[in-house]
């Protein structure tokens, strides 16, 4: 039997399994017309959300017992909000960090991603969605559908999922709620995302 080797590379922000490349969560939701763009997806925009999840990264590894600006003292002022709202919702829910930044990939969906953070809260496992702007429409579909990878790949079940907006200096935590047609849907999503591809339709 032949091994299966999944690997991502993070320059490109593109996923293979062997040497096939497999569509994102997000390109695949968005290509059916259930994840639009935003006006913020910019270079710039980007670069700043991925330098608020490295942050993130580190808050998860080292929780503080307080929020203390001096530790990040030479961080850039536009950081600071949302790396006091991340390291405050840590602290108030007393949140443990177990994935972050984690790729997954489904072979059943053909599909792979990269989620923000999954970890425990009063006993459950909670799974992240980390905003430093508005949530678009569509992200509670993301969400799932990277709860659906999660299930497979990790064989861990999140009990809740949350959006997690940190634009302001304090964590605003949104409890997202997912039926079983929203389940088919992305389900669908993917199905229809390789019907395309085989079938050459653009």
């Amino acid at each position: 039997m032949s091994s299966t080797t999944f690997r991502f590379d993070p320059v490109e922000h593109r996923y293979y399994v062997n040497d096939d490349e497999r569509p994102s969560v997000t390109t695949v939701l968005r290509e059916a017309g259930l994840y639009p763009a935003t006006p913020f997806s910019t270079d710039k925009h980007r670069n700043r959300g991925s330098r608020i999840h490295q942050a993130c990264e580190l808050i998860n590894q080292d929780p503080p017992a307080a929020w203390d600006p001096a530790e990040w003292s030479g961080t850039s002022p536009e950081l600071l909000p949302p790396i006091e709202a991340y390291a405050r919702f840590v602290i108030e829910k007393k949140f443990q960090a177990a994935y972050s930044e984690h790729q997954v990939y489904s072979q059943a969906l053909n599909v792979a991603g990269t989620f923000d953070v999954l970890g425990k809260a009063d006993g459950e496992w909670w799974l992240l969605d980390v905003k430093s702007g508005v949530p678009p429409a569509g992200a509670k579909l993301q969400l799932l559908l990277y709860k659906l990878l999660i299930e497979e790949c990790l064989k861990i079940t999140p009990a809740r999922l949350f959006t997690l907006a940190v634009a302001n200096g304090r964590p605003k935590l949104r409890e997202v709620r997912t039926t079983a047609q929203e389940r088919a849907i992305v389900i669908g999503a993917c199905y229809a995302w390789w019907w395309r591809k085989e079938n050459r339709i653009a």
